[in-house]
């Protein structure tokens, strides 16, 4: 699938909305069948044919689902509603879905390598007042995603399991300029108490 982002523009003001548009490729649905029907044939050749078949089977199910983005949608949605308590972990809120394309809110942030990288880059100089990632912020990375993962997988009994680094983004509030400009490492009166309140942890997908 291909995400761009959008303009909504609102008809009671000059201010626009962004937006994130989810497209899927028109002919992934078709190659998968082929493909699965492909997996099947050879699985059904093999000696323990039988139980493979049923993995095949098994796992093209799940494939097949993640080629639906109504159904992407859904899981936001109850994903959203899980998790509506914890104000510093969000989700994108669909807007609009079809078996094809899912318009979504737009989620601002990083992903978190770029944090590290940010800060690895800045160690190698002496022109910054602070090189390493401060402690507040490195526990709020690790802790929150920690949770999350096991409130997915021991409460809900429902995943995010395309969590790469890509999918997980961070909202450091207290920060000026972005991970790519190396300012991140310059924070402002906040960033020395033990208060998180302006960071946030985002899952995309």
């Amino acid at each position: 699938a291909q995400v761009h982002r959008a303009k909504l523009k609102n008809n009671n003001d000059s201010t626009n909305t962004w937006l994130a548009v989810k497209v899927r490729h028109p002919k992934v649905a078709s190659l998968m069948r082929q493909d699965f029907w492909i997996f099947t044939k050879i699985a059904s050749y093999v000696p323990v044919g039988k139980d493979l078949q049923k993995s095949v089977e098994q796992f093209s199910h799940t494939m097949a689902a993640q080629a639906h983005l109504h159904i992407e949608a859904h899981h936001l949605e109850v994903l959203n509603r899980n998790f509506a308590k914890w104000k510093h972990v969000g989700f994108p809120k669909p807007i609009y879905a079809s078996s094809s394309v899912i318009i979504e809110t737009f989620e601002t942030g990083h992903v978190c390598t770029a944090y590290l990288n940010a800060y690895d880059k800045n160690n190698k100089s002496s022109n910054h007042r602070l090189t390493s990632m401060p402690t507040v912020l490195q526990k709020f990375i690790v802790t929150s995603g920690l949770a999350l993962y096991l409130k997915m997988l021991l409460v809900d009994n429902l995943m995010h399991a395309d969590l790469h680094p890509g999918n997980i983004m961070l909202d450091v509030g207290f920060y000026h300029g972005q991970p790519d400009d190396g300012q991140i490492i310059h924070p402002n009166n906040n960033a020395n108490n033990n208060n998180n309140n302006n960071n946030s942890l985002l899952t995309t997908g």
